[in-house]
């Protein structure tokens, strides 16, 4: 008998009075039933109860790069969302990067650059962890670090963590179908408020018992040319947007060039040469030759650079930055360093 997928979903009224769905899974995590691997060394997750757009993956290059302020060596290890190869793999050694976003996935991908870090991919985080307690062959604890940043690792309830960050945004509050309940908040270690999420508000307005809470505001750095990787040149005063990321719109209000077009692809979607001449053949019609994309998006645009270079294409890429608020950074400072 076919039943919704909502039959299996737990229904209750959270605090702020919205009807949700969370998945029933993730609800209770009970240690008879679900036996925890636990890592030789500290893990930190970054993780949501909402599907995707809270910015996971800039707050996760912001720790990353934090830890290191602070001396740390972290590593990462993440599924890599929507990639092809379903080997567990080493996507960077935090000297080399070995795989390209088709292997890796294109968020790992981004994370591996953007902080010369170990960077390990795999369908189970903590099947990952566990090879590496065993001293696996290619997975193990031989890459120079001493933490493990966990991305998406909020409902892994295999794995042991030193520390659950949890990112909220409005819509993880108001939407009624989410991955877990708002209620689930109680476990994360700290809240960071997203998206324009006021800290004030939540604590004000939430009536569940949530611990230490930070904003994190994103915003767009220097645009530089993807082949190139000089700062982005804006003699060019059109641009063709092209965004395939779960909320486009903020990318597009971003761009500093008058936006004349705009390609929406699904979120992680993996371009294909079909894609790429359609792109190239907008371009042509518009007769505009740059084109305004994000860093997640310019993972997996790279494998295309001949196309591009061929028809004189400049692909401008906007990279995300975390700012945190006043105070937060050293609340932040004083959980890491207890781990």
């Amino acid at each position: 008998m076919f039943r919704h997928p909502l039959y299996y979903a737990r229904r209750c009224r959270n605090k702020f009075g919205i009807i949700e769905y969370g998945n029933k899974g993730h609800q209770i995590i009970n240690p008879m039933h679900h036996k925890l691997i636990k890592s030789q060394v500290p893990v930190i997750s970054v993780g949501n109860i909402s599907f995707g757009g809270t910015g996971k993956t800039p707050f996760v290059i912001y720790i990353c790069n934090f830890l290191k302020k602070l001396g740390h060596k972290p590593a990462v290890i993440g599924r890599g969302y929507k990639r092809k190869c379903k080997n567990d793999i080493v996507l960077s050694d935090g000297k080399y990067i070995f795989a390209d976003a088709t292997t890796g996935g294109d968020e790992m991908l981004l994370i591996a650059k953007r902080c010369n870090v170990p960077v390990f991919v795999g369908k189970s985080k903590s099947e990952l962890v566990s090879k590496m307690n065993n001293n696996n062959e290619i997975i193990n604890y031989n890459y120079n670090f001493d933490c493990i940043i966990i991305d998406d690792g909020f409902q892994h309830k295999h794995l042991h963590r030193n520390l659950d960050i949890v990112l909220l945004d409005k819509k993880s509050i108001t939407s009624f179908f989410k991955r877990e309940s708002l209620k689930s908040i109680e476990r994360a270690n700290l809240i960071v408020c997203s998206n324009g999420l006021k800290k004030e508000e939540l604590i004000k307005n939430c009536k569940y018992k949530i611990k230490n809470v930070i904003t994190a505001n994103k915003k767009y750095n220097q645009p530089y040319n993807l082949f190139s990787n000089n700062d982005a040149n804006f003699s060019h005063k059109n641009t063709i947007a092209l965004v395939g990321i779960a909320k486009p719109n903020r990318f597009i209000e971003s761009i500093k060039h008058n936006v004349i077009s705009v390609l929406k692809y699904s979120d992680h979607h993996y371009y294909t040469e079909k894609d790429i001449l359609k792109i190239i053949n907008k371009c042509k019609r518009k007769e505009c030759y740059t084109i305004a994309t994000t860093e997640k998006d310019a993972m997996k645009l790279i494998l295309y650079k001949k196309f591009f270079m061929q028809w004189g294409v400049n692909v401008i890429v906007y990279p995300i930055d975390i700012e945190l608020g006043e105070n937060d950074e050293y609340l932040l400072k004083k959980m890491l360093l207890k781990i």
